[in-house]
């Protein structure tokens, strides 16, 4: 350290060797003008299991063991290597690292320079990659070391599906489509806004929509098209108000269940869940699944499987306009303003572009 320092090493109150020890390094830190961080290696052939590393199952793992929060102007990071001699005691010895990319290359494919967080150890072929990670990652809220860690096995190195409503299809959606006129500014100067000349002015002339049912055989919307002379746009979003009102009634509908004697042979027969696909057991009751809407029979469900197997009381019906992100969402913008009632919450994506509106 003191090689790379350029200068006396302030270790007053310190016993050596320094064991690792967060507060004895903030102490060196605070008695002298640089920082650093502390790295360590372990061959750890249960960790190189999990990540399934069956190449090399000696592979070293290369970890964090103490990260400064304060870089100072002088930096540096320190390798702490330990081994046990022949009493079984631990000898341990720090080490300077004078390149991160060329201590981790082995862990890489990647043939060329490697730019590294020093937190996380995560490693970037480009600079700017890692610039952005820095300003944008957890690395930057957390002053301490972080390490990977991949589960040992079990029920908790697994993921489950367990929002089963999810896997309802949306029961009605509506598609549209604007179209619109163009119409001379009479007056281009009072118009002209900077470096901008508006010189034509778009007007929606039409729109057509369409309510697609998952039910088209007991519900079912025609195609419809709306025209005016003016206010096309403030038409659309009052018809889109109607129809709101109509399908929160219908998604009210409670129909009793209606079983045929195919439904009676499939559901008694049945040895597995047809919403989780998992088996049924002892633990839960079999139940028989229904469309609330229809009253038609859907399979043979566990009995938590079912009640959860529902759409949300919050259900949105989502509305799919042709190009709305590139230009038809500028129509229904200038005709949003008369509806201050409502709420509007947007997704954008740039100042003049929406990814969603609700």
């Amino acid at each position: 350290m003191r090689k790379y320092c350029d200068e006396n090493i302030n270790l007053d109150g310190i016993e050596s060797p320094v064991v690792v020890n967060s507060r004895i390094y903030k102490k060196i830190m605070n008695q002298n003008d640089f920082s650093f961080n502390v790295y360590a290696c372990e061959t750890n052939e249960e960790y190189n299991e999990t990540v399934k590393k069956t190449e090399d199952k000696k592979k070293p793992f290369i970890y964090p063991l103490f990260i400064s929060s304060e870089m100072k102007a002088k930096h540096i990071n320190l390798f702490y290597i330990s081994q046990l001699d022949e009493n079984g005691e631990t000898i341990s010895h720090y080490t300077y690292i004078t390149d991160m990319s060329r201590l981790l290359a082995s862990l890489s494919k990647h043939q060329h320079k490697m730019h590294t967080c020093l937190k996380c150890l995560h490693r970037f072929s480009r600079e700017d990659l890692l610039t952005r990670h820095t300003h944008d990652n957890l690395c930057t809220k957390k002053s301490g070391p972080i390490r990977c860690v991949f589960p040992k096995g079990g029920d908790d190195s697994e993921i489950v599906f367990k929002h089963v409503s999810r896997q309802l299809r949306i029961p009605f959606k509506i598609v549209a489509d604007f179209e619109a006129l163009t119409t001379e500014y009479n007056n281009l100067r009072a118009d002209t806004d900077g470096n901008t000349t508006r010189y034509q002015k778009h007007i929606a002339s039409s729109v057509g929509l369409k309510v697609v049912s998952e039910f088209e055989d007991l519900i079912y919307y025609k195609p419809e098209i709306i025209r005016a002379d003016t206010n096309v746009t403030t038409y659309f979003l009052n018809r889109l108000f109607e129809l709101e009102k109509e399908i929160n009634e219908i998604m009210k509908t409670n129909k009793p269940m209606v079983m045929t004697k195919q439904d009676w042979i499939i559901h008694n027969t049945a040895t597995e869940c047809h919403i989780c696909k998992h088996p049924f057991t002892g633990h839960e009751k079999k139940v028989r699944d229904h469309c609330h809407i229809t009253g038609k029979y859907r399979g043979p469900a566990h009995n938590s499987c079912n009640l959860n197997y529902k759409q949300n009381t919050d259900f949105k019906i989502p509305v799919f306009i042709h190009n709305s992100k590139g230009y038809d969402t500028h129509l229904i913008m200038q005709a949003i303003s008369q509806f201050s009632d409502k709420k509007i919450k947007c997704i954008p994506k740039t100042e003049e572009k929406l990814h969603a509106s609700q």
